[in-house]
């Protein structure tokens, strides 16, 4: 059931998107934590930056954001056919060489050999539909082609095919895919205020059970980085809780640094993998001219029951009470939603206080799809009062939401991130820095027209620290030191505040 209070509809994408690779993989999701952590894919839940992934932690918020969690590959079993919702995209020889492994050691593996000649698992003496589910899908390069897709990269799942729509439920993605009768459901989130992610699974249609299969892959690297599996920049142990449903991945850096992201499912088993798998090809990195090849560590896949109408809840956390956190995927969803709606509601209260020349200009600032009909003389007043709130009010309610992204608490205050994906609060990047006028630039959009007036005076109050001299800083440093005297350079962010 949708939320009647939140904007459902917005951000819709059907088959004429997501059945065409190249127009799937040129749209991203974004979700945010409020702390500078978040989850992004694109809309065929593939990875094509370094800094997609389903759980980008800021392990010092609103720095530090370290790539835990990469992404999910899930397969299904119904009807005794197996379908994989997963797409990736890879370099054919990593893939190649992962089926070779697969046949000289098929017993190390719960999945029947892969018959490369036509990609199709060789069935077993005894077939079992949910090992074959685990089978990895394995593409000769050619065998499907891609307009965007090189000679020497497959793309093997192409769960995207099984994608029936993708929509935006507040600021939660949906996506929802279709195979023989059924019709699987599955949102992401992430607790407010938490390096923790959520995904659920809700079966929305069919005859029968569906056995769910989720392969959990799992990184620790800057989000700025790659990983190779022959050379792995941290040292990692991956154990099974003691009722069998949840999987701990400890991870070492060099300077003896320790991360935990801990794995746990509301019903089923985990089993352990451990294994390698590489090639992920980032063509949006290979596009800017950097590395394009990351690998990433299957470290165990979990085995679910879902009969239909039921739901299940995947959460993934790297914080310390990460075994305490509720597996009711429904109370926690229904949380988001009253969160957004509370953000809503602020808006509607400030926009309710505003004299009607405010009322314009919050309307004008909020959404450029207005300016028409503001100008378009053919209109008159009343007929434009009456076609702004019946078909934009969606609109200007989805971009409300869309400015909390960007608000993230540091140190006890407020502050505003640049952009995402790879900017911060006070900084681009350790070359290039970001300038304090911009937050003051974007202050009324986000905090003001929206009716956050503590978080503008939370923003305003962490700025004000740093003032010397009666200048504001124009630049900060991405490590979270203090800014020097170089720093303070010119006015513009001092003429903002």
């Amino acid at each position: 059931m949708q939320p009647t209070d939140l904007p459902c509809d917005v951000v819709y994408a059907g088959r004429e998107i997501l059945g065409e690779l190249s127009l799937a993989e040129s749209r991203e999701l974004l979700v945010t934590n409020g702390i500078g952590g978040y989850a992004s894919l694109t809309l065929a839940a593939s990875l094509t930056r370094s800094y997609h992934g389903l759980l980008i932690a800021a392990l010092r918020p609103p720095l530090d954001r370290t790539l835990l969690l990469t992404n999910l590959n899930d397969a299904v079993v119904y009807l005794g056919r197996a379908y994989h919702l997963a797409t990736d995209r890879r370099r054919a020889a990593a893939v190649r060489r992962q089926a070779a492994r697969h046949r000289a050691h098929p017993a190390a593996f719960a999945a029947p050999t892969p018959d490369y000649r036509t990609h199709v698992p060789v069935t077993p003496a005894r077939p079992d539909p949910a090992a074959a589910a685990l089978a990895p899908v394995y593409s000769p390069a050619g065998a499907k082609s891609h307009a965007d897709v090189r000679h020497d990269e497959v793309v093997s799942p192409a769960g995207f095919e099984l994608l029936e729509s993708f929509r935006l439920e507040g600021t939660v993605p949906v996506f929802c895919y279709a195979f023989a009768d059924a019709l699987l459901e599955k949102r992401i989130w992430m607790k407010h205020g938490q390096n923790t992610v959520y995904v659920t699974y809700r079966l929305r249609r069919a005859v029968q059970a569906i056995q769910l299969r989720v392969k959990a892959l799992v990184n620790h690297r800057n989000h700025h980085s790659r990983t190779s599996a022959s050379r792995p920049h941290f040292n990692y142990s991956v154990n099974v809780g003691r009722d069998g449903s949840a999987v701990s991945v400890l991870f070492v850096t060099p300077d003896h640094q320790e991360t935990t992201l801990c794995m746990r499912v509301s019903s089923g088993t985990a089993e352990l993998t451990n294994e390698w798998v590489t090639g992920f090809v980032l063509s949006e990195e290979r596009a800017r001219g950097l590395p394009e090849v990351d690998d990433n560590l299957h470290a165990a896949s979990f085995l679910l029951d879902l009969p239909p109408g039921g739901c299940v809840t995947f959460v993934a956390s790297s914080e310390l009470d990460a075994m305490r956190l509720s597996l009711d995927g429904d109370a926690e969803l229904a949380m988001q939603h009253a969160y957004e709606k509370s953000l809503l509601h602020k808006f509607e209260n400030a926009r309710g206080r505003s004299t009607e020349r405010q009322a314009a200009l919050a309307d004008q600032t909020l959404s450029p799809l207005w300016n028409e009909a503001i100008f378009d003389d053919r209109l008159s007043p009343k007929s434009m009062k009456k076609r702004r709130r019946a078909s934009v009010e969606p609109c200007i309610k989805q971009l409300v939401l869309a400015a909390d992204q960007f608000i993230i608490s540091r140190g006890g205050g407020r502050s505003v991130v640049a952009g995402f994906h790879w900017f911060t609060d006070w900084a681009r990047d350790v070359r290039r820095t970001y300038s304090s006028l911009s937050t003051m630039i974007s202050l009324p959009g986000l905090t003001i027209v929206t009716g956050r007036y503590d978080v503008a005076r939370s923003i305003l109050q962490t700025f004000s620290k740093y003032v010397s001299k009666g200048m504001l800083p124009n630049r900060f440093p991405d490590d979270g030191s203090a800014p020097t005297e170089e720093d303070y350079n010119n006015a513009d962010g001092t003429v903002g505040f």
